[in-house]
């Protein structure tokens, strides 16, 4: 993402290497010199320590997304086990666009913002997309095929409104019964 004129790559990742996957994973970012270099050592953004990010066999952040409207800048991500139906969406929100994005004290961490439902399950791995006349936004991810463990998923995608320029809201996960409308504009 670009925040007040430089690029900052995000991502998720380990403390230290670890012999399992059931590691905690938490957020990084890093300044970037161009679209392929990062040009500092990592930092640590965040870490799953809220008792909404904490799952019963892996406490976890991942996926992370960056999504920016007027002065806002937010990191969406995944958080909780993905392989269950808990699995949901965190968000971060820079205090404004003059704050340190390398500073974890410039973010303030907000969640769940989106989340399954009794017929929708562990929605993770958001992105985000505008229609071509800038009337619409969508969030695109994906959600579990069935409550029970495991990673046989569906992509999803639903429109979600912005009520104020600094906060989004993504509403309810949609069932495959609910009919929307396609996104407006000319699809090419």
């Amino acid at each position: 993402g670009r925040i007040a004129g430089r690029y900052y790559a995000v991502w998720s990742g380990w403390a230290q290497p670890a012999t399992t996957d059931k590691t905690p994973q938490q957020l990084y970012i890093a300044p970037l010199e161009n679209p392929w270099t990062i040009s500092t050592n990592r930092v640590l953004l965040s870490a799953p320590d809220a008792e909404w990010e904490r799952g019963p066999e892996l406490d976890l952040e991942e996926g992370p997304e960056f999504l920016q409207r007027g002065g806002s800048v937010l990191v969406v991500y995944s958080t909780r086990d993905s392989w269950l139906k808990e699995y949901a969406l965190g968000q971060l929100r820079l205090r404004d666009t003059t704050a340190n994005p390398l500073d974890r004290s410039s973010w303030t961490k907000t969640g769940p913002v989106f989340t399954g439902n009794a017929e929708v399950f562990g929605v993770g791995h958001a992105s985000f997309v505008t229609t071509a006349d800038g009337s619409e936004h969508w969030i695109v991810y994906h959600s579990k095929d069935s409550p029970t463990p495991g990673w046989r998923r569906s992509v999803r995608m639903q429109r979600f409104e912005w009520p104020t320029d600094r906060e989004p809201r993504f509403g309810a996960a949609m069932t495959s019964a609910e009919r929307i409308p396609l996104p407006r504009g000319d699809c090419r």
